[in-house]
């Protein structure tokens, strides 16, 4: 709400807000929401509510972000007392939600643990597009898209290719994506930063898309991005990539972090091209089919 001091005074009350993260705001602004009694919704795009550290990379368990260990693996000392806190305001907070939306499955499941309410879920959707006609090439081409971050599980990748070049000296790796210093290897090829409208010529560059992450995504863009491209990807058996890809029918997975697992899988794309280029990759929710679906909750809501 705001007001607006001039010739004019303006008072402004929504029917409706939607709280799409609280992350950069004091969990007062939430507590604030509830005393205003205006109806609001509320998203749940990570695991933020559940702890601070929204990937939640140091527990399995969401229910185990509350203990002591927890919180020195992942802050560096002991702040649980805090995290329970948190926890405890969060659980009076969230029920007086009109609606909270989840992205996933895997995040619905996550929050459930924690806070034993009603979820929505509406998945995410991706511009649709049409690959460029695909390069031609003697060569397998593997390719990672996103940031490179630590998180990101790049370095990952990294690895496992050069263990797989020893053996398969003609494959190649395009990393497209900006963010830590590349390492230079024989067959790697980093192509830097990338927008939206670069992805129908990055997909006909590539092969097989790899998403090593090493940390739990909740719903992961780019899985989404490659489909789109109609590429066979190869991801991390983790998080809502774990429950996305169905092993042999829309992709492949590995253990997380695990550079000679992915290695493996990146032989089985390479000897194995009868079975993996007569897939047909799953068809992603489009940006449209998402909008329409907030466009039935808001009205709903409102009325």
């Amino acid at each position: 709400m705001t007001r607006q001091r001039n010739k004019e005074n303006y008072d402004v009350r929504p029917d409706l807000i939607h709280v799409q993260h609280f992350s950069n705001w004091p969990l007062g602004a939430l507590q604030v929401l509830v005393a205003s009694r205006i109806r609001f919704l509320i998203s749940f795009h990570d695991l933020f509510a559940i702890t601070p550290d929204a990937g939640m990379t140091h527990a399995e368990d969401p229910l185990k972000c509350f203990t002591a260990e927890y919180a020195v693996a992942a802050f560096g000392h002991d702040v649980s007392e805090s995290l329970h806190a948190r926890r405890k305001l969060l659980t009076r907070l969230l029920p007086a939600a009109a609606a909270r939306v989840v992205v996933s499955p895997y995040t619905k499941r996550m929050m459930e643990r924690v806070y034993p309410l009603t979820y929505r879920e509406i998945e995410y959707g991706v511009d649709e597009f049409v690959p460029s006609q695909r390069l031609a090439s003697d060569s397998l081409r593997f390719g990672f898209v996103g940031n490179l971050r630590v998180h990101k599980g790049w370095r990952v990748l990294a690895d496992a290719f050069g263990q797989v070049r020893s053996r398969h000296p003609a494959v190649e790796c395009r990393f497209y994506g900006a963010g830590d210093e590349p390492v230079p290897a024989p067959g790697v090829t980093y192509c830097g930063g990338y927008t939206r409208a670069d992805l129908p010529r990055i997909c006909s560059e590539i092969d097989v898309a790899v998403i090593p992450s090493i940390f739990r995504e909740t719903y992961c863009m780019v899985l989404s991005e490659m489909w789109m491209g109609g590429l066979p990807v190869a991801v991390s058996d983790l998080g809502a990539l774990a429950d996305r890809v169905v092993d042999g029918v829309s992709g492949r997975k590995f253990s997380p972090g695990d550079s000679a697992a992915l290695a493996g899988v990146l032989d089985w794309f390479i000897e194995r091209p009868d079975i993996w280029r007569n897939w047909r990759p799953a068809r992603p929710r489009t940006t449209t089919e998402m909008i329409a679906d907030y466009e039935r909750l808001y009205h709903e809501l409102l009325t």
